[in-house]
């Protein structure tokens, strides 16, 4: 009676566990967004990624400029964000003479990421503060030709509920504006994706299913046996 009892309770708690586990194997959240509110010296405009043009049609805000991205997440724990800037004009990268352009990304009001890139100024990449490991791509078509910059994987940790990322330009020698034909920007995606997005292929979920359901089964079997 005591081998059958207890062949029973490692039945159940299997079981248990079985259900418990299959929703984390499969649950994954990703967030895309699709409202940022843009803020520099001109006024504040609301638009989805890439589709700003409060100046001019040109697309961006002059920095100095804030983007700020409010999100609502499921659950609090680590995730993952990738995003695109879109320079316009000549945005400097790090440049000893004059003129260093800085790019700072906030989550929660924590500094989550800055640095310096060359999107159509002068100047080199330079990264001042990359805790989250996020791989940086730059890339210009030459002198106030404007430029791209991709930041994937970052690592960043999310808050239950509602959560802030700021998007932010600045010049480390000049305060004012600066125009957005010279020194524009715009967020041109966003995507945060939590820690369990990244799911396994459908034939490693069935494997891995079929095996634990294939073992509690098999134990459920041991139980008549003995019964």
């Amino acid at each position: 009676m005591f081998h059958i009892q207890n062949t029973y309770n490692l039945t159940a708690f299997l079981t248990s566990l079985c259900i418990a586990l299959l929703p984390s194997i499969v649950q994954a959240t990703t967030y895309i967004d699709n409202s940022i509110t843009y803020s520099d010296n001109s006024g504040n405009y609301t638009a989805a990624p890439g589709n700003l043009a409060p100046e001019g049609g040109l697309g961006g805000i002059q920095s100095p400029g804030t983007a700020t991205w409010d999100l609502s997440a499921i659950s609090a724990g680590p995730a993952t964000l990738s995003y695109e800037i879109v320079g316009y004009g000549s945005l400097d990268g790090w440049d000893t003479f004059c003129c260093t352009d800085i790019f700072t990304l906030y989550v929660n009001g924590n500094e989550a990421f800055s640095g310096s890139f060359n999107l159509g100024g002068r100047g080199s990449t330079y990264i001042f503060f990359n805790p989250g490991n996020g791989m940086a791509t730059s890339n210009t078509t030459g002198y106030y030709g404007g430029g791209t910059l991709d930041i994937t994987g970052e690592a960043v940790n999310l808050l239950a509920g509602n959560n802030t990322i700021t998007f932010t330009y600045s010049s480390s020698e000049w305060p004012g504006p600066q125009g957005v034909g010279d020194e524009g920007w715009v967020v041109n995606s966003a995507r945060v994706e939590t820690a369990d997005s990244a799911v396994p292929e459908p034939a490693s979920i069935s494997l891995l299913v079929s095996g634990i359901l294939g073992f509690c089964v098999s134990r459920r079997k041991v139980l008549s046996r003995n019964s």
